[in-house]
């Protein structure tokens, strides 16, 4: 059975992804609604913005960091790989990495 694959979004030279789309989405989700719960129970935003801004950061450098350390043969043969984010995220790395950094 044939089936349509939608993966990336390109617009000239640039290419968006639907899964990292996706994941943008429900990131910006989060970070609104908790800024609007935030705003319920008279909470200061700024602790919010940094809440979110190192959540974001943690779960960035926790997910590849996670993938690096799936293979450490092909890390150690290729530390370009550190900076190449020719993909390579993972989903637990940057759950831990989330939570290490709240």
């Amino acid at each position: 059975m044939p089936y349509f694959v939608f993966d990336k979004i390109v617009i000239g030279p640039l290419k968006i992804y639907t899964w990292g789309l996706f994941v943008g989405f429900g990131f910006c989700a989060g970070y609104f609604w908790l800024f609007w719960q935030a705003g319920k129970k008279k909470i200061d935003q700024i602790k919010i913005i940094w809440l979110s801004f190192s959540v974001f950061v943690g779960a960035l450098l926790g997910s590849r960091i996670f993938f690096l350390l799936q293979s450490p043969r092909r890390l150690l043969s290729n530390l370009s790989l550190l900076w190449n984010f020719d993909g390579g995220l993972m989903f637990f790395g940057g759950l831990i990495g989330g939570i290490t950094a709240s």
